[in-house]
This record gives C-alpha cells, sequence and structure tokens, in this order.
C-alpha cells in the first residue's frame, strides 16, 4: 500500500518540475534552415540566395530584408546581416539570441554565422557587441 501512495505522490511532481522547465523546446534559431551546411567561404552572394526574403524591404542598413551592419577593418569591409524569422522582423521581446542569427561575410566571402562564429570574429576584429543591431 506505502508504495502506490509514493508513486502516485511521485507523479504530479515530475509534472510540476516539466512544466517548470519549460515542457517545450526552445524554437531552433532563427534562418538555421537555410544556413546548415553552408560552409565558410563560400560567396555571399550564394548565401543570400539561399536565404528567404526577410520582412523589412529595402533602404539604408538593410538587405534582402534583414538588418545589416557594415564595418571596416584594417582595410576589409565586414558585414554582419541579421536573420530574424518570418514575420518576427519587428519583434523585441526575448534576447537577441532567440531572435537572430548573426551571418558574418569579409568583403565578398561568408566568414561564418551563428552567435559561437560571431563571438569569434568580434572579439577578433574588435566590433561591437550587437546590443543593437541597428547601431553600427
Amino acid at each position: 500500500m506505502k508504495r502506490q501512495i509514493a508513486r502516485v505522490g511521485v507523479l504530479p511532481l515530475l509534472v510540476l518540475v516539466t512544466w517548470a522547465c519549460g515542457g517545450e523546446a526552445a524554437p531552433p534559431p532563427p534562418g538555421i534552415e537555410a544556413l546548415e551546411g553552408i560552409e565558410e567561404g563560400i560567396l555571399r552572394s550564394e548565401v543570400l540566395e539561399r536565404l528567404p526574403e526577410g520582412d523589412l524591404g529595402e533602404g539604408p542598413g538593410r538587405e534582402r530584408g534583414y538588418r545589416i551592419n557594415r564595418y571596416l577593418v584594417d582595410g576589409e569591409t565586414i558585414e554582419v546581416l541579421w536573420i530574424h524569422r518570418p514575420g518576427e522582423a519587428e519583434v523585441t521581446e526575448g534576447g537577441l539570441r532567440d531572435r537572430l542569427t548573426p551571418v558574418v561575410f569579409r568583403g565578398t566571402l561568408l566568414e561564418g554565422w551563428g552567435w559561437a562564429r560571431f563571438g569569434e570574429l568580434r572579439e577578433r576584429w574588435g566590433l561591437p557587441l550587437p546590443e543593437d543591431p541597428e547601431a553600427g
């Protein structure tokens, strides 16, 4: 009899822990489907062809509907394209890592993508922290 009570007491606890931990898996980073399998060093134009059109339209600081920051580092052009999920271009809730995926180009070639690679390159080149992708 005691064993049955113990089992019944554990089940609600497991449900509560699962719910408290989020229960649902976090959505994949924006653009991951288009970027998976892309290797560093391919042409910028090839990367842009694979990405779906963003929601922001064209204009200053934008390319293919995404925000883009341009920097000049040691005479080379560095660009960071900020990929967002469809329909979420203007979303401000959540952290940048949840809402955006950085894609970094050096000149006409892909230097890397994703937050880990962006962190390495940001440190190497002294790029500003990505607090606001429009600043820069």
